[in-house]
């Protein structure tokens, strides 16, 4: 009963139909050109972004958010992503940051007015994620919606299945979109982790089918209750594509999690995880980056992610590292933030995305990784050694003649080469890099046709040359 409910409601949903939200110049929507981008206004916005849920911790002392947004923005963050399910710790009653009917409550209001006020004084944008899914299927045993708990559901389906749960989300919904449609948001983020499946003890069908049911009519609610046109976003845990929900047009942007304990793996996984979901023509986000293995090699990890994200024509968010309870930006991290503000002028993000045919090919074989993409007239390769060497990499490119420029980005050293034009007579491009030791981005950009050979003495020049 309740699947065909489902397929109904969904049937419905699809006939609708939905664009992609138009965006002003204060409101962020999808680039008009690159559908992997957003946009403020004609122009690229390119997510510069942290995770800071910790913000809605209302043990926080109201005075030690600015600091947070100042040091922030010095570093270029123009993007913060929080979750409201945050205010509440876990296991703790639910009316520590909820009234009865599911709204939020006055304390944790006031918490989010001061994030919004902040966020707009340093110029920032804020991803408000309406529901934290995935703690909740982490911390089920201790959750306060679990009967051995005291609360309303045996099982976790019960909790995206019962009239009165969903009644009380949706009034939350309401609420949280009336009152801050008129601010900064970038995007409304339905759920994090919505598709719980991999972090469920007893998977289900009406587990699947209750997640799925529930998005469409948060969806849904979101659509009814902004008139403003922000985007909404949707988040899920590793290796869960649920392609109904992938293709909503009502959800305009995917957030993916990269979890990984080896360097190298992580890197490797990064083209071929984006374009996975890239089938449906959306912006594709690693919102949440995790680093497993041990300590001393999560800034690497960072860093090896941050521009395979970036190389890919996506981007990869910052996230804490706990340390003391505490969830500070790492300076590594902020400093990763610093360098792509400083090498983004040099970089066209505003053509038209198209597949990379023929890959960028290396010697010796088996001694980089790479990830590239091409936009417009910009083709962006990040390329890495599997073993830190000094030397340079000898690289080939199967491209089209006509006028070019390349442009070398040192990651390690920091260094800027200036753009170099040459003209490319054959189908095959062969160069070399500078010297670089761990990993280095480049741009190839197409300036144009070959100019025509001058004419010769006694010629005539063919109409409009």
């Amino acid at each position: 009963m309740f699947k065909g409910i489902y397929a109904l409601g969904l049937a419905l949903w699809l006939a609708g139909g939905a664009s992609a939200p138009v965006s002003g110049r204060d409101t962020i929507g999808i680039h008009p050109i690159n559908f992997y981008q957003l946009s403020q206004g004609e122009e690229v916005f390119y997510p510069l972004a942290v995770n800071a849920f910790g913000l809605m911790d209302l043990t926080l002392p109201a005075q030690d958010l600015e600091p947070l947004f100042s040091r922030w923005a010095d570093h270029h963050i123009n993007t913060i992503r929080i979750n409201v399910d945050h205010a509440g710790p876990t296991g703790k009653p639910l009316t520590s940051y909820l009234s009865r009917d599911g709204r939020l409550s006055e304390t944790a209001l006031s918490r989010l007015d001061a994030i919004f006020t902040l966020a707009e004084k340093h110029g920032m944008y804020v991803i408000l994620g309406l529901f934290d899914t995935q703690r909740m299927a982490e911390d089920w045993d201790v959750s306060p919606y679990n009967q051995a708990r005291g609360g309303e559901c045996n099982t976790l389906a019960d909790w995206f299945t019962k009239p009165s749960l969903l009644q009380q989300a949706l009034r939350r919904v309401e609420q949280l979109v009336k009152r801050y449609k008129p601010r900064q948001v970038l995007a409304w983020e339905i759920a994090r982790g919505a598709n719980v499946d991999d972090l469920n003890l007893r998977p289900n069908a009406e587990l699947r089918n209750g997640i799925a049911y529930w998005v469409v009519r948060i969806a849904g609610a979101l659509r009814d209750h902004d008139d403003h046109g922000h985007l909404t976003a949707l988040s899920f845990v590793p290796n869960s594509y649920p392609t109904t929900l992938l293709n909503l047009p009502q959800v305009h942007v995917n957030f993916l999690q990269v979890q990984s304990q080896d360097v190298l793996r992580g890197a490797q996984s990064i083209p071929h995880y984006l374009q996975s979901v890239r089938d449906f023509k959306k912006p594709v986000f690693v919102a949440e980056p995790v680093w497993t293995g041990d300590r001393g090699g999560r800034e690497t990890f960072m860093k090896y992610l941050f521009w395979a994200s970036f190389a890919s024509g996506s981007g990869m968010f910052l996230s804490p590292l706990k340390m003391n309870g505490l969830e500070p930006i790492g300076g590594a991290d902020l400093h990763l933030a610093d360098l792509l503000a400083a090498y983004r002028t040099e970089i066209r993000l505003e053509g038209v995305p198209r597949p990379i045919v023929a890959p960028l090919e290396l010697t010796p074989k088996d001694s980089f990784l790479t990830a590239e993409s091409l936009a417009g007239y910009d083709r962006v390769y990040w390329i890495m050694r599997k073993t830190p060497a000094k030397a340079k990499a000898q690289v080939l490119m199967r491209t089209v003649e006509g006028m070019y420029q390349f442009q070398w980005f040192d990651l390690e050293e920091e260094k800027k080469y200036p753009p170099r034009p040459f003209r490319q007579f054959r189908k095959e491009l062969r160069m070399e890099t500078p010297e670089f030791e761990r990993d280095i981005l480049g741009v190839l950009r197409y300036l144009g046709p070959l100019p025509s050979p001058p004419s010769q003495p006694g010629e005539t020049a063919a109409p409009g040359k």
